[in-house]
């Protein structure tokens, strides 16, 4: 479910440095998507030993998607017609804890976008809303 045009990646989580690496060209909306999903991969490693890319690939594609709806980001690329079979044979409670994953870190993602924007808003004195 890696978010890319063709064969071509725009950003990647590297999980034994935890750094993301993004490539230069792309639009701001195909940034966007791909730094989404790769920062939710990043929020559900945190570090943690027992972290798999194929195991969190399903929770941080979910993650992006919401991300990019709640910044207005086009999600018309985002595919989600296998879900019912990627779910079907979970129990109730690990279904919840998949979504809660999702949540998490959509939302610890926001939270943090959201803090960073207002820091770089309160440095840049003089700038009206107008000129945003």
């Amino acid at each position: 479910m890696m978010i890319s045009k063709g064969k071509e990646v725009h950003a990647l989580y590297q999980p034994d440095t935890r750094n993301i690496v993004i490539r230069r060209g792309p639009g701001a909306d195909d940034i966007f998507r791909a730094l989404a999903q790769e920062m939710a991969y990043a929020e559900i490693d945190r570090g943690h030993n027992n972290y798999s890319l194929s195991d969190s690939n399903f929770q941080a594609y979910c993650s992006a998607y919401m991300l990019c709806k709640k910044f207005g980001v086009e999600t018309t690329s985002f595919r989600f017609g296998r879900v019912s079979e990627r779910l079907k044979d979970m129990e109730p409670q690990q279904i919840r804890t998949v979504l809660t994953v999702m949540k998490d870190a959509a939302h610890d993602i926001s939270r943090r976008m959201h803090r960073m924007l207002a820091q770089q808003r309160q440095q840049q004195p003089g700038r009206s809303d107008s000129t945003r």
